[in-house]
């Protein structure tokens, strides 16, 4: 759980497909993440339709 957004997601609640992406910009504010962190951003939509994406800040 430590390598998740569950502590972000508690107290803002859920943003739909914009989950992974709110949590990656507040990340990177805080500092969080430094370059050469690899991320992979993941989530569903709809319940039927799965996605994730890799990147290296």
């Amino acid at each position: 759980m430590g390598r998740t957004n569950a502590e972000l997601a508690a107290p803002l609640g859920h943003f739909g497909g914009m989950d992974p992406l709110v949590s990656l910009d507040i990340m990177m504010e805080r500092g969080e993440l430094v370059p050469g962190d690899l991320v992979a951003l993941a989530g569903m939509s709809s319940g039927l339709h799965w996605f994730c994406t890799l990147l290296e800040v």
